[in-house]
Order: structure tokens, then C-alpha cells, then sequence
């Protein structure tokens, strides 16, 4: 029987396919010639030199039999490939999940346990220095009401050093005014002698008007004397 045209397009397509897998072969056969893997064995069927127009439908079959073992393991070790990249991205992944929540806690921990003593200190360098502000605010009122009271004490000091000095010379010009004033005999004299004329008493009787004068102003003399002491 002659082959039909669907099947001359097929054995078509597959010699197309053997060509690009023989070239495929030459290019990666050199990095695989000591070892090869499951995935690069799937491609080395082997290749069946044939006319394409005069090929038989059993060596056809066989080489479609061939190429879907072939896929199907290609499929198998691709689903294995798959699945073993999955399964490190999800462990990559988890570990990462894992390892950014580890992270963030343990973040969250020194944070709990930083803040509190960081609170802590500020609160205590911010005691100290209202405590310093405090105590020179204090000593700064201390030294005004102390330059005050100290002022109020050296004028009250001057002001009575500067009374007595000048209570002192007023009663030094009043003693030395009244001491001149008996010494020089002068208008006291008249004066006790118009008194002592119409002045009669035993006593004086026989005095002279002169001795009464002197007498009076001896006890005049020695009165002023004694408040002088």
C-alpha cells in the first residue's frame, strides 16, 4: 500500500525532527563525553539513515514509538527537573519567610528591650539638667538677696557711722560754743551781774558782788564739765 498524504507529512516532520536532533547531538556531545545526564540520554536514540521517499511504514513506526518513549521520558525528567526546582523555591522562599519574620522579631525584641532603658537615660539626663537649672537658679536668687541684704547692712552701716560722726560734731561745736561762751566773760558776765544786783540771800551777804559773780560762774563751768564727761 502506498502511504497516504498525512503520513508523507509526518515522515516528513520526523526526518526534520532527526536532522535537528543529530545537529543538536554534534554541538553538545563534547561537555557530555565523559558523562552523560537523563536528560541529554533522551536525546540519543539512534539515527536510522533512510530515503524519506522510499521509507517503509514499519521503520516509520518504529521511529514514532521510538520518539514518543523518548518524550515521554523527556516529560517524566522535566516533571522531576520541576519539581526539584519547586521544591527549592519554596523552600527558598519559606527559609526567606521564615528568616525576615525571625528578623522582624528579633527586631522587635531589641527594640523592647532597648527603648524602655533609652527611655530610661533620657529621663534621667533630662532630671540632671533640670536639677542643674534648678540649683544655679537658686544660687543666682541667693547672690541677688545676698548683694541686697549686704547693701541694705553697708548703707544702714554708713548712714549711722555718718549720723554719729555728725551728732558727734554738732555736740562738739554746741560744748565748744557754750565753753567759749563762759570763758570770755564777756556778755554773760552783764548778764549775771544785773541779775545778781537785785539778788539778796544770807548766804551771799558778805560777799562782794564781784565773788557772787565769780562763784556763779564757776558752778556754770563745772556743770558743763561734767556732762561733757
Amino acid at each position: 500500500e502506498k502511504p497516504t498524504e498525512e503520513q508523507k507529512q509526518l515522515a516528513e516532520e520526523i526526518n526534520l525532527l532527526q536532522i535537528e536532533l543529530h545537529s543538536l547531538r554534534k554541538d553538545f556531545k563534547k561537555p557530555h563525553e565523559q558523562g552523560a545526564s537523563d536528560a541529554w540520554n533522551c536525546f540519543l536514540f539512534e539515527l536510522v539513515d533512510e530515503d524519506s521517499d522510499n521509507m517503509a511504514l514499519e521503520s516509520l513506526a518504529s521511529m514514532v514509538q521510538a520518539e514518543n518513549d523518548n518524550n515521554t521520558e523527556m516529560i517524566n525528567i522535566s516533571k522531576n527537573f520541576f519539581r526539584y526546582e519547586a521544591a527549592l523555591k519554596v523552600q527558598r522562599v519559606f527559609r526567606g519567610h521564615v528568616g525576615r519574620r525571625i528578623f522582624n522579631v528579633s527586631k522587635e525584641l531589641w527594640r523592647s528591650t532597648f527603648l524602655p532603658s533609652a527611655a530610661l537615660m533620657i529621663q534621667k539626663n533630662w532630671r540632671r539638667m533640670k536639677e542643674s537649672r534648678t540649683v544655679e537658679t537658686l544660687k543666682a536668687k541667693q547672690n541677688v538677696e545676698f548683694l541686697d541684704v549686704a547693701a541694705l547692712q553697708i548703707q544702714r552701716m554708713q548712714r549711722g557711722m555718718v549720723a554719729r560722726k555728725h551728732t558727734k560734731d554738732m555736740l562738739d561745736k554746741i560744748h565748744q560754743d557754750s565753753k567759749e561762751f563762759f570763758r570770755t566773760h564777756g556778755k554773760s558776765e552783764d548778764h549775771i551781774r544785773e541779775q545778781l544786783k537785785n539778788f539778796s540771800s544770807d548766804s551771799y551777804k558778805d560777799d562782794t558782788l564781784d565773788q557772787r559773780i565769780a562763784c556763779r560762774i564757776k558752778r556754770i563751768i563745772e556743770y558743763d564739765d561734767s556732762d561733757d564727761d
